[in-house]
């Protein structure tokens, strides 16, 4: 995915590397968005992204829907790296919908998930 294919509705995309993007999230993620945040997940997939760092930083809540979207991602095939502030129930989310047992990372500081990403891009390691 290069800079110009982003998707025109949905959360800000940065992409950083061959195959990786980062997506932040701020704010609710529930209904409407939720299901925006499915779709744009998926269409990174569509797109040739394989890892994405989701920035939930400034994330103030998330209902099943919006842990439905982030399922979504990984059954699109993204191996996904959540950077979450202290606040967050990262293991009430997760486990929601069994995403701590499939691809899904969490980090504490951003920039421990980019670096962890980056190492991967620039290994050249190629996901099925």
């Amino acid at each position: 995915m290069h800079e110009s294919e982003q998707p025109s509705v949905g959360e800000p995309v940065e992409v950083i590397g061959s195959g990786a993007a980062i997506v932040q999230i701020a704010g609710k993620v529930r209904g409407r968005r939720a299901r925006r945040l499915g779709d744009q997940l998926e269409d990174l997939a569509a797109a040739g992204v394989r890892r994405v760092v989701l920035d939930l930083r400034e994330l103030s809540s998330i209902d099943s829907l919006g842990s439905i979207s982030l399922e979504r991602g990984v059954d699109a095939g993204l191996r996904m790296h959540l950077v979450v502030g202290p606040a967050f129930e990262a293991d009430r989310c997760l486990n929601l919908r069994g995403l701590a047992r499939r691809s899904v990372k969490v980090h504490s500081e951003l920039e421990q998930a980019l670096a962890c990403v980056r190492q991967i891009v620039d290994s050249g390691f190629q996901l099925a």
